[in-house]
């Protein structure tokens, strides 16, 4: 439960509703919608009144003095990057984990140079930028390595200010018990510009039902819209807008936390380098859910993945596993697929 503006807590699902009910308000006011519209929304969430009017100054760092020390050499940029002299490579930002640190503009400049301090001392690689602005993903540090993000949580747990500046920030990515929050994307993609889009297509698709569109129906709605992409590529590895899709979902859950987070860190690292095919996998996670409920309850489940959970199967990864690859249209084909196989084989 994270402190908020409103004078109450907020769990993620509130936050997710809050925010489906912007765009709906929003969009009955403009008569549409777009993915930028909707990212402002997500970048702008939980901000105080005074915290909103620095969002449009775009003031908070003095800009000339970054300038003059060569960290900044367009003054468009509306990022402060951070320990420029440990960047981790394309190829690595890309397979990093996200930390967003969200804190009031007041405490944005301070924390940003203890952050920037740490990791340069620290000899820490990552890709790490501070928003010259308030928004409610001011700090995002891209780390590799899990030590080293184990290193950023110890230090800000033990920072009195920095842990106490930190406030309740986009509520579709995991979070842990510090309020930080966790995420990974690609390298063409952001997850905050692939989430607006992914919001922009729930919305337009059921435009003529905008009253009826919901938290629980958008969580339904990315877990039926990747059947096609399996049907069509057999890679357990999906292109990064697909896996950017799959962890939102999970995400979205109240219980994903920063535990759940790393293991679809380390489960990503593994299937990435496996020869394990979609069927295997479903083959074999599906196969571990019947046993534990029979063929018909476990269909049943798989139409209400939420349902799913780990007493189910013999380990928490076969249940994420099973959350994200487990349709029930999935499962059908894939049977289906199976049967002809072993009528062939009988010919």
């Amino acid at each position: 439960m994270c402190y908020n503006y409103y004078g109450d807590t907020m769990n993620k699902i509130q936050g997710q509703e809050m925010i489906i009910e912007s765009i709906k308000n929003l969009y009955k006011s403009k008569g549409s919608i777009s993915n930028g519209d909707i990212y402002n929304i997500l970048t702008t969430f939980n901000l105080s009144d005074q915290d909103r009017l620095l969002f449009v100054k775009k003031n908070i760092f003095d800009r000339g003095e970054y300038i003059e020390k060569g960290i900044i050499t367009d003054p468009s940029i509306s990022f402060i990057p951070m320990a420029s002299s440990y960047v981790c490579d394309k190829e690595k930002s890309a397979e990093s984990i996200k930390m967003y640190i969200s804190v009031d503009a007041s405490h944005l400049k301070k924390t940003y140079e203890k952050i920037n301090d740490f990791l340069n001392k620290n000899k820490i690689s990552s890709n790490s930028k501070a928003r010259n602005r308030a928004t409610s993903d001011d700090i995002v540090i891209r780390i590799p390595d899990i030590s080293d993000i184990e290193k950023v949580r110890d230090f800000i747990r033990n920072d009195s200010y920095i842990k106490d500046a930190i406030k309740f920030t986009n509520p579709f990515f995991a979070k842990d018990e510090l309020g930080i929050s966790y995420s990974m994307d690609g390298i063409y993609s952001s997850v905050n510009n692939e989430l607006s889009y992914l919001l922009e297509e729930y919305f337009n698709s059921n435009i003529d039902h905008i009253d009826d569109l919901n938290r629980d129906g958008f969580k339904k709605y990315l877990h039926s819209r990747k059947t096609e992409f399996y049907k069509n590529n057999n890679t357990l590895y999906p292109q990064e807008q697909i896996r950017i899709s799959n962890l939102i979902e999970l995400s979205m859950n109240e219980d994903f936390d920063y535990d759940d987070m790393i293991m679809y860190f380390q489960i990503m690292k593994e299937i990435k380098n496996s020869r394990a095919s979609i069927p295997d996998i479903m083959e074999s996670v599906y196969n571990d859910l019947k046993e534990n409920c029979g063929e018909k309850e476990s269909m049943e489940l798989i139409t209400n993945i939420d349902k799913v959970h780990d007493s189910l199967f013999k380990s928490p990864i076969n249940c994420m596993l099973a959350k994200l690859y487990l349709t029930d249209d999935l499962v059908s084909y894939y049977i289906e697929k199976s049967n002809e196989l072993e009528e062939n084989k009988s010919l």
